[in-house]
């Protein structure tokens, strides 16, 4: 993304803060340099979920450089 940035082409990254308890720091700092959007949706209908539909924190973000 940063080499991409460099070329002046736009971007954007879906990805997460925090899951499940985990946080994902290098990704964190990473994103100090970028748009960070944060999202809020459920998957509540999606049949991947966890069996324990209790809120897990999960913070998704997108990253963008424009």
């Amino acid at each position: 993304m940063d080499n991409l940035h460099n070329k002046n082409i736009k971007f954007g990254l879906s990805n997460v803060f925090e899951n499940k308890g985990k946080s994902n720091d290098i990704l964190k700092k990473w994103s100090n340099k970028y748009k960070v959007n944060y999202l809020n949706h459920t998957y509540g209908n999606c049949n991947y979920q966890t069996k324990n539909k209790n809120k897990d924190n999960t913070i998704e973000v997108l990253i963008t450089n424009y």
